[in-house]
């Protein structure tokens, strides 16, 4: 039986940018087709919902949002510290560092890994709005993301150090590309894989957010976080 097609949504908030940019707050449409995770479109806008808006615009009515990924915290310490889960990232993000090395395959980009007290507010601020839009939307789950350890972990995970074929595809356009806020799309599409992933509770993913004591939902909705680790 084939598997039925749904969209998966990846959205990497950030600031508007300059006034002749189209801003750096990046989002992604892929869709399931066969089983396998692709690419559809990507794009960046200034605000959360003008994402909302034009990714809205872009979907076929006939095929359901399965699920979203959002590159900003979607919960919150409620002593406004270090979140826990947050500790755990950095742990095993460590760990992959350390097999990446014992392979001979430095990692390029290394995540900086910083705390949501450390975060811009433009990040904050517009990833609470564009989860809020949508789920406003479409009532799909949510996951929180983070692209730059996703990399790492991914890599690490993989026996020759590769991505997945839509993240490679894309890394190897951004390689190509003289404009660094493509970046930003990047990590909406890992967003948006991580999204997948836990739509289909991919074997070696496990959510986070339960590991998180007495956590604030800014949203008010339930959210996961969805990564690489045991």
């Amino acid at each position: 039986m084939t598997e039925a097609t749904g969209y998966l949504l990846g959205f990497d908030p950030g600031g508007k940018g300059g006034d002749k940019e189209p801003g750096n707050f990046g989002w992604c449409i892929c869709r399931s087709i066969a089983g396998q995770f692709r690419l559809i479109d990507t794009g960046r806008v200034k605000y959360a919902e003008e994402a909302v808006r034009q990714v809205s615009n872009k979907l076929l009515p006939n095929f359901p949002v399965w699920a979203v990924g959002i590159d900003a915290p979607m919960f919150w310490n409620i002593t406004g510290e270090e979140r826990k889960v947050d500790c755990v990232v950095k742990q095993e993000v460590k760990k992959a560092l350390e097999i990446q090395k014992q392979r001979g395959q430095e990692c390029e980009n290394p995540p900086s890994l910083m705390q949501v007290n450390s975060l811009p507010g433009a990040v904050l601020v517009q990833g609470v709005l564009v989860g809020a839009f949508l789920h406003q939307r479409f009532k799909s789950p949510i996951t929180e993301a983070y692209p730059g350890a996703l990399r790492c972990l991914l890599r690490a995970g993989s026996k020759d150090n590769s991505l997945p074929i839509e993240l490679r595809r894309y890394e190897d356009k951004l390689k190509r590309s003289k404009n660094p806020r493509e970046n930003h799309e990047w990590d909406a599409l890992a967003a948006a894989y991580a999204a997948w992933c836990m739509h289909r509770q991919v074997e070696g993913w496990r959510d986070l957010f339960p590991r998180e004591p007495n956590p604030i939902l800014p949203l008010g909705t339930p959210v996961s976080y969805w990564m690489p680790i045991p």
